[in-house]
């Protein structure tokens, strides 16, 4: 972001980037340019698309939705803070917008995820919204117990 606003300031072209950007790279960021060919070591675009492939974030998604779905309250950890960071993860994980262009709300994500993960995760989630789901259920008048359900109200394993 630095260098692309000092880039912008300077109004570098892409090859001048490309100069400068491979001239500043160093140990394993400048050992990726040995894989680049000539005329790709002059393209700003390819040489930022090989820093991305090799430094980026794109497993990051990958690694959140495993951290998400074994994401448990810990003993001593109080509802509200398990909530947060439940929140936080998914939120993380799951960064798209709905296709008419608006924005994902968390308790939208909270659904996607569950919906995702299907009954291990819902498990997990359940109990530990147990207390809250209680009061939600008494205003709807539906019993709550210890199973899972199908659609034909069989015990689910």
């Amino acid at each position: 972001m630095q260098f692309e606003n000092i880039a912008r300031m300077n109004n570098w072209s892409n090859e001048e980037k490309a100069c400068v950007l491979t001239s500043m790279l160093r140990d394993s960021a400048a050992a990726i340019l040995e894989n680049l060919c000539s005329s790709d070591l002059r393209d700003y675009d390819k040489i930022t698309s090989a820093l991305k492939l090799r430094f980026g974030d794109a497993h990051l998604t990958e690694l959140l939705h495993g951290q998400l779905h074994n994401r448990t309250q810990q003993a001593k950890e109080d509802l509200t803070t398990f909530a947060y960071e439940v929140q936080s993860l998914a939120k993380r994980a799951f960064t798209f917008d709905w296709p008419i262009g608006r924005p994902v709300e968390e308790d939208e994500l909270l659904l996607i995820e569950l919906f995702s993960r299907s009954r291990l995760f819902a498990d997990k989630l359940i109990g530990s919204y147990r207390l809250i789901l209680e009061g939600v259920v008494k205003e709807k008048n539906v019993t709550v117990c210890d199973s899972l359900f199908d659609v034909n109200n069989k015990v689910l394993p």
